[in-house]
């Protein structure tokens, strides 16, 4: 019961923590990269919670206690290297299952690593793992021993419970809308054959309202039609694509025309190096015939210099 009671509490820590770190984050990110003073809901719910964060912190809690509770060795410094690495592959496996199951049950992608080196479908990548190492180590060698202390005097306290139930019920009525909302966008991606990158889809909502001139929606960000919206993705995607492919077209051709033009360069530089060639043999040639005749005239020269003697 105590366990349940500690994941309980680490869970809205770390969802809620998550949620503000992520809503910061992606703030600051479209303000300097993009310029755009805009404050996106991140992740899957409506309501301030990423459950990811929440199972993260409560598998560093829990791996950090019982890794310590093991006598596998002796060493203090192994022992906290083999717990961060555990917490990295730990996390890395959570991020795996959870982009698995969006992006091929649902067809819904929440984060993308596609862009990094070694990753595999854009949902892991050793990038983050190696971030999810480092985050490990952070909390292992600066949280974990006060944090415990904190969440214990919590979940004592009478009113935690109360806390737990108001938390835990809106999270299941978050979490069903958030189905609601999953289901039509699944649907819509398997008639056209897409993925949803679901912050992407965001921004293209809030984009598209400040267009019309309509007040953004922060929590609700899907009110309205959604068919709309996801026919707005679509196009948006398929122009993208097509963009994308003009382009490679046009670095295709440029391309070819700069190995065309190397290539003719390359002919004009061994045609001239022939000729050169060519000539530089001829005067050798000369010059070797000069002087076999200048050597034939000394020899008669001498020959006849000799008879006269």
């Amino acid at each position: 019961m105590v366990y349940l009671l500690r994941f309980a509490a680490l869970f809205i820590i770390g969802s809620v923590g998550g949620w503000i770190a992520e809503l910061f984050f992606r703030h600051f990110k479209m303000r300097f990269a993009y310029k755009k003073n805009r404050w996106i809901n991140p992740g899957f719910l409506t309501g301030p919670c990423l459950p990811i964060y929440g199972f993260g912190l409560s598998a560093l809690y829990f791996l950090s206690y019982f890794g310590e509770q093991l006598n596998f060795t002796d060493n203090a410094v192994i022992k906290a290297i083999v717990i961060i690495l555990s917490m990295a592959v730990v996390m890395t496996v959570v991020e795996l299952i959870a982009g698995e199951i969006f992006i091929l049950k649902m067809k819904i992608r929440l984060w993308d690593y596609r862009n990094q080196w070694g990753n595999y479908k854009g949902i892991i990548c050793p990038l983050f793992s190696a971030i999810w190492a480092a985050v490990g180590a952070v909390y292992y060698l600066g949280f974990h021993s006060w944090l415990p202390d904190i969440v214990d005097y919590l979940i004592a306290q009478n009113y935690m419970l109360f806390v737990f139930g108001v938390f835990y019920g809106i999270l299941a009525v978050d979490f069903a809308y958030a189905m609601q909302v999953s289901a039509k966008i699944r649907k819509f991606a398997e008639e056209n054959g897409i993925v949803v990158f679901y912050a992407e889809f965001k921004e293209n909502i809030a984009a598209s309202r400040e267009q019309k001139n309509q007040k953004a929606e922060f929590a609700f960000v899907f009110r309205g039609n959604m068919q709309e919206y996801l026919r707005d993705y679509a196009d948006k995607l398929r122009s993208s694509a097509e963009n994308m492919k003009e382009k490679v077209k046009e670095n295709t051709e440029q391309v070819k025309a700069q190995i065309q033009e190397n290539t003719d360069h390359i002919k004009v530089k061994m045609q001239e190096n022939t000729e050169e060639f060519k000539e530089k043999a001829r005067e050798n040639t000369e010059h070797i015939k000069g002087k076999v005749q200048e050597n034939k005239d000394n020899i008669k020269e001498k020959i006849k210099a000799t008879t006269k003697k």
